[in-house]
């Protein structure tokens, strides 16, 4: 059996855990007509994207997909009451963790989501922290349990009707092709339900000097501020901090649902959702909204004789040759894919390769379209990751094909099946996809030789680097290079210096940064301390020396990383 756990990670500091007895209730699909029609909710539970998933459907586990419902019969057994609750405060949890809290990434065996994702990717982005942020985040966790299909003691699954032409005369599978297609190799027989709240705290200082001053006085973590017990408060440590502190830190709240209904998450965070810290009363009716909406509204949403208020954390699978399974007439099904040991090692081994396959194209493909959303791309740049986007979303086709016609014939398909596979992917340039591409800080239109009437000076000053080094925001820089025309000049073999504007009676004009190439990085600690060294006090820097440009005129750009 195939076991997909995904469970709210808790990094506590501040927890209180609320646990119910946990009650089953068992249901047979003939007297299953109660009031609320159990029946006909559970075959219509679906994923958050529409895509149907529910229990006894068919699931291909190397197409990555969910299949039809081929089976009738068995016992629902479903959670009779809410089996835990959790409610939790998480300091400076990154965009990983809450990727992982929100089931984004390829660590998925059965896909929870369709390919757009883009909502939980945005929430993730925005709400981690960085170099110069810092949040807590108040999260309600409720399980519901698991919502599972059993077969009746002696009895077996039954065969739907329209699918026994698949099998011979002895009831062994000989279709393998037209039955995958339709049914999958695999069903879910148990999926658990749940439902979570994540209302995440940031704060942005404007400094890293303001940073440290909050840190000083006030303690490391934003719950120190904005928390008071288990509810979203303005503390009393607030004092601590003096005015001009205050106004150079700035609150953001951002919030994100998953199980009853989010609409009304979004109607409450339509109001005042930041303020300045110096001002932060300003936010004290959205923290009395939303403690009232975490503690009462959303658990209200949720309905213990409703499956659909809920939302799938997690689906587990069997394959139909595990599963007791009859036709019609009542004979026994054999729906073994192979009998040559060594063929089912390297088909169950294939599934896998390719399901994870296709799930790194459903990541690659949501990345791509995340950050075309970024401004400031280069013109072959947007026209690349749309590229990706493109070519990723006929991979994850291409890839399901294979998957399907595979079971055509399973000795051929499993022979040499790396080079079909990698004869089906399109490659593509996945530097593209770097997820931290950072801020645009400066740009400067620069000649590729000296300015009329000067050495070495090919652009005018574009930039105060000591100011951008004092607000110590970034953890490194880096260089891109533009033509006018607004695509990245990749030429390697490209370079420039940067140097300070010094005043003329200091001397000439020291170089920061020599023999400069697209993409060039550089940890900001060097900056500063180059700058430090070699350019004193607050000169601003100007491009010199071009080479190997071919542009009569390019655009340098400095980006920051966080």
């Amino acid at each position: 059996m195939t076991h997909i756990t995904r469970i709210l990670p808790i990094v506590s500091v501040l927890s209180a855990i609320f646990v119910s007895c946990s009650n089953k209730e068992v249901i047979s699909p003939e007297n299953a007509s109660l009031k609320n029609n159990l029946t006909d909710m559970r075959s219509s539970i679906l994923n958050s994207d529409g895509s149907s998933a529910k229990l006894l459907q068919g699931f291909n586990k190397m197409g990555f997909q969910f299949s039809e419902n081929c089976l009738d019969g068995g016992d629902f057994v479903q959670p009779k009451s809410i089996e835990k609750s959790i409610v939790d405060f998480s300091d400076n949890l990154k965009e990983n963790d809450f990727r992982k809290v929100l089931n984004i990434g390829v660590s998925a065996t059965v896909p929870v989501k369709g390919v757009d994702i883009s909502p939980e990717v945005k929430f993730a982005r925005e709400a981690s922290s960085s170099k110069l942020s810092r949040t807590t985040t108040y999260s309600v966790y409720v399980r519901f349990g698991e919502n599972k299909i059993a077969p009746k003691v002696g009895n077996a699954y039954v065969l739907k009707e329209g699918l026994s032409e698949n099998f011979n005369a002895n009831g062994k599978l000989r279709n393998h092709y037209n039955f995958i297609k339709k049914c999958g190799d695999e069903v879910i027989t148990s999926q658990r339900l749940s439902a979570k709240i994540l209302l995440t705290m940031k704060l942005n200082f404007e400094s890293n000097k303001v940073l440290n001053d909050f840190q000083a006085k006030v303690g490391a973590s934003v719950k120190d501020i904005l928390t008071n017990k288990d509810k979203i408060a303005i503390n009393t440590n607030l004092k601590y901090l003096n005015e001009d502190t205050k106004r150079q830190i700035y609150l953001n709240i951002y919030g994100f649902q998953l199980g009853g209904d989010p609409k009304k998450l979004a109607s409450v965070l339509t109001s005042k959702v930041t303020c300045r810290l110096d001002k932060v009363e300003e936010c004290q009716p959205l923290f009395d909204r939303l403690n009232q909406y975490a503690s009462e509204d959303f658990v209200q949403q949720l309905n213990p004789a409703d499956v659909n208020t809920w939302a799938i954390e997690n689906s587990s699978t069997v394959s139909y040759e595990e599963l007791n399974i009859v036709d019609q007439s009542g004979k026994s099904l054999n729906l073994t894919l192979t009998e040559d040991p060594a063929e089912l090692f390297k088909l169950t081994k294939l599934k896998s390769e390719v399901s994870h396959a296709i799930s790194k194209q459903i990541d690659n493909f949501t990345l791509a379209n995340s950050l075309l959303n970024i401004s400031y791309l280069a013109d072959n740049e947007r026209d690349g990751l749309e590229n990706i986007s493109h070519l990723s979303h006929t991979n994850i086709e291409m890839l399901q094909g294979f998957s399907s016609q595979c079971f055509i014939n399973i000795a051929d398909c499993l022979n040499n099946s790396s080079l079909k596979i990698n004869s089906l992917v399109s490659q593509y340039d996945e530097s593209l996809l770097e997820a931290n591409m950072g801020e645009l800080i400066a740009k400067i239109r620069s000649q590729n030789s000296p300015l009329p009437g000067q050495k070495e000076r090919s652009s005018e000053d574009f930039i105060n680097m000591s100011a951008v080094i004092e607000k110590g925001k970034y953890s490194s820089f880096y260089f891109k290079l533009k033509s006018i025309e607004n695509n990245t000049i990749r030429n390697s073999g490209a370079r420039f210096d940067l140097k300070c504007n010094k005043p003329w009676y200091k001397g000439f004009d020291p170089v920061l940064f020599a023999s400069i190439h697209p993409n060039y990085e550089v940890l900001s600690d060097t900056v500063a301390m180059n700058y430090n060294d070699n350019c004193g006090g607050k000169e601003s820097v100007y491009v010199a020396n071009p080479k190997n440009i071919t542009e009569t005129d390019f655009i340098v750009e400095i980006w920051g990383r966080e």
